[in-house]
């Protein structure tokens, strides 16, 4: 039977499989078995459609370190189910245009594999109970957009946005992963629910903040919010299928979901409240006003995405205040903006996700974006154009489009959190609907740009790379599925309240239920209500502004491009790489004498220091055995030699001081009574020595090397430290009591081990997996000499051959 954990797994499943498919039946679309999956894993996830509206979850658990209590958990609720059936469900449409859309000279078991692949971590994100195991999708989604991102890396600026993109998503998730530790450490769970249950017992631990902004961090890098935005217009570099999968309606939904998930947990908190709205709603301004400005059409989107995901964070953070009153009924007023975030979340799917499949279009058939060479495109592609005047109009918030109901939501959420009389909005509350207002309207002037500049006007065909016409009709099936929705949302829109979005805020608001989740939605409130005049007011002065633009885009110049966030990204990426090339350069001289000198310096630094700061330096000599006259006398003779082989001129005379510390070692050895180890040593100490002799009989004259003063003093005070350090070592551990004495097992070695001998019982035990371990050493060594000697020898052929 399918389950939660296995759906999670079949996209990677398909993405090993996908490769062997493309080799094995190269005729066969690879795209084809791709939407199967995704298609399978949409129907699914719907059939629990009905039960999860009931009020029911779907949970299933395999085990995974369960000493650690790290477990595969996936939990299908009302929220992660709206972005489960986004993910399956835009990601079948997109897959259905990419058949379509790219070139069967692409790469295409590549794309479909890294496709594959983000499908999969997306779902485990969403679907993951367990932070560590949410953290590990988390990740992957960002590894798999960087291939996705740089699919044509051939191109410089797609492989610069990957590894944007990358270097962002993934710092915001190493901070997440610690604020996920914290919590942890608050609450000894990973488990996401059962954090929830406790939050009242933690609410008031010192990492409690802390935690909630490392986790903020992840979601505001991965949703594109400001300043950490600046990844996602140069990510437009990846194909268009891509930009419609990932940054319309899943991989930046993540930092939402996130955000949504954790709200039960942080949401009571005034700095969450204030963090989440006031990035959310100047992102929403900053984007849409930089959206303005593009000339790229995917530029303009990509902005435009900003600026919706802006939105909905914004209604987030406004929907968390209805936690600061506990669940009461007075809360459900503030809960509203969290049924528009909901809410908008979707359309915003639907309406961007055929923009961006529009874009595409208008790119694969004319072979240009650029604006300023578009226009007159109306009567050669009528359908096209009537995909984005629908997807345009609803991101503007115009009636008859499902934008337009989320947006007056919105600005109901605006004004109702203004008249608060909490979190200082009394004072700062005025600006949040101002500020969306304004937004609103840049909204509406960037949507008109998509539509007028690009299909009405003069058709430019010679600034044209292809005459326009229709794409094929496999392309357009996409966006005109996306199209209708974008329609037919906007009059059954409680339908979708009803089904998705009412279970999804019974998990964001675990103790409300039935009305208080949720308000029904209506297209028209009467001529009294404050949204229709604001939306009036969009309307007209966003057609003023449009038709006048020229005469005030030049505001922007105020903002010039060297000041820009990406010039700074650009800056710290190159300061960061010419002082790691400087540090490089610096420590690695091609020098063994340096490079002996940092690993010296790092052991007095860390075994030193450690040393010092446990107190670990203290022993007692008092117990030990005298020091014989003999054992002094080899002491001394042993201690000459080592001194005496820094002023040896030859290195025949070093070689031979030197063997008198070995054989100083072997006497010792007859002193302790120890005949055999006294043996093994002198023998392999003659060896040894007679192998350097033979060795340096052939080098050159030993030199006197010219060393500087000062580094000889520093050799000097590094060598003196380093034999301090090692004779504390020595001292210290003969008083280092950490384990139980094991003599107890020589007593009764024989019962134990058959052996009367321990050192032979213990030799029998545990030799043999040491010679078997040797002997699988020697064996790789062999096959690797055997390797180079076939290698030479074919080298050797071939040169014969030439």
């Amino acid at each position: 039977m399918l389950t939660l954990n296995i759906a999670i797994i079949i996209p990677f499943i398909a993405a090993a499989l996908i490769p062997l498919i493309y080799k094995k039946i190269p005729k066969f679309h690879i795209g084809w078995f791709a939407i199967i999956v995704s298609v399978v894993l949409f129907i699914y996830l719907a059939r629990y459609i009905p039960s999860i509206a009931n009020g029911n979850v779907i949970e299933n658990t395999v085990h995974w370190i369960p000493a650690y209590g790290i477990n595969f958990t996936a939990y299908l609720d009302g929220l992660s189910l709206i972005l489960a059936l986004l993910i399956t469900g835009v990601g079948s449409l997109v897959i259905l245009y990419s058949i379509f859309y790219l070139s069967s000279k692409e790469s295409l078991g590549h794309f479909y594999t890294y496709l594959m692949l983000f499908m999969g971590a997306m779902l485990g994100v969403v679907l993951s109970d367990n932070m560590m195991v949410l953290y590990v999708f988390w990740e992957l989604t960002s590894i798999s957009s960087f291939l996705l991102i740089a699919f044509w890396y051939q191109r410089k600026r797609s492989r610069d946005g990957a590894r944007k993109s990358l270097l962002i998503t993934v710092a915001g998730g190493f901070a997440m992963l610690v604020g996920f530790i914290m919590i942890y450490s608050m609450t000894g769970t990973w488990s996401i629910r059962e954090v929830i249950g406790l939050v009242s017992e933690f609410s008031n631990h010192a990492l409690f903040i802390p935690a909630m902004i490392l986790v903020l961090l992840g979601a505001f890098t991965k949703s594109a919010q400001f300043p950490f935005h600046i990844w996602l217009p140069d990510a437009m570099e990846a194909p268009t299928p891509v930009s419609a999968y990932l940054h319309s309606a899943t991989m930046v939904k993540a930092g939402i979901y996130l955000v949504a998930r954790f709200t039960p947990i942080f949401g009571g908190e005034v700095s969450w409240f204030w963090l989440v709205t006031g990035v959310g709603i100047f992102t929403l301004f900053w984007g849409s006003f930089n959206a303005v400005r593009q000339t790229d059409l995917k530029a303009l989107l990509a902005y435009s995405t900003i600026s919706q995901l802006g939105m909905i964070m914004s209604m987030f953070g406004m929907g968390s205040a209805a936690l600061h009153f506990g669940y009461t009924v007075e809360s459900t007023f503030y809960t509203q903006a969290t049924f528009a975030a909901l809410f908008h979340l979707v359309n915003h799917s639907t309406f961007k996700g055929a923009l961006f499949m529009v874009v595409g279009i208008v790119d694969h058939e004319v072979g240009t974006r650029d604006i300023r060479r578009l226009g007159g495109l109306i009567t050669l592609m009528p359908i096209t154009f009537t995909f984005a005047t629908i997807g345009s109009f609803s991101m503007a918030g115009l009636p008859l489009f499902n934008g337009f109901l989320s947006k007056e939501m919105f600005f109901t959420a605006a004004l109702n959190i203004s008249e608060a009389g909490f979190f200082s909005l009394d004072t700062w509350g005025v600006l949040i609907p101002i500020i969306a207002w304004v937004a609103s309207i840049f909204t509406f002037v960037y949507s008109m740009i998509i539509v007028f500049q690009t299909f009405l006007g003069p058709y430019q065909e010679e600034k044209l790379e292809h005459p326009a016409h229709e794409p094929p009709i496999g392309m357009l099936v996409a966006p005109g599925i996306l199209a209708l929705l974008v329609v037919g949302l906007f009059f059954i829109p409680n339908l979708l309240g009803d089904y998705l979005l009412r279970p999804a805020m019974a998990s964001i608001f675990p103790t409300l239920s039935g009305e208080e989740l949720g308000v029904p939605i209506y297209a028209w409130h009467g001529w009294e209500s404050p949204e229709l005049w604001m939306t009036v007011g969009v309307v007209i002065i966003g057609a003023l502004l449009y038709i006048y633009r020229k005469y005030w885009t030049g505001v922007y110049r105020l903002f010039p491009e060297k000041w820009s966030f990406n010039v700074f990204y650009s800056f710290i990426l190159d300061w960061m790489e010419e002082r790691s090339t400087a540090i490089t350069n610096n420590y690695m001289t091609g020098y063994l004498r340096d490079y002996l000198v940092y690993i010296y310096l790092f052991f007095i630094v860390a075994i030193g220091g450690t040393i010092l700061y446990t107190g670990a330096y203290s022993f007692d000599i008092s117990g030990n055995a005298p020091i014989t006259t003999f054992e002094a006398i080899i002491a001394i003779v042993m201690m000459i030699a080592a001194i005496s082989i820094l002023f040896a001129k030859s290195r025949l005379t070093a070689i031979l001081i030197n063997s008198i510390l070995g054989f100083g070692v072997a006497a010792f050895f007859v002193l302790f009574r120890a005949p055999d180890l006294a043996l093994t040593q002198l023998i392999v100490e003659t060896v040894t020595t007679v192998l350097f002799l033979v060795a340096y009989y052939f080098l050159p004259e030993w030199q006197k090397e010219d060393v500087p003063r000062r580094s000889r003093n520093v050799n000097i005070v590094i060598s003196i430290l380093v034999g301090v350090v090692f004779t504390v070592i020595a001292l210290a551990v003969q008083n280092g009591r950490l384990f139980e004495t094991i003599s107890g097992y020589f007593e009764n070695s024989y019962e134990l081990a058959g052996g009367k001998n321990i050192v032979n019982a213990i030799l029998g035990d545990f030799r043999a997996f040491d010679t078997m371990l040797e002997v699988v050493v020697l064996l790789i060594a062999g096959i690797g000499v055997y390797t180079f000697i076939k290698l030479k020898a074919k080298k050797e052929d071939e040169h014969f051959e030439d």
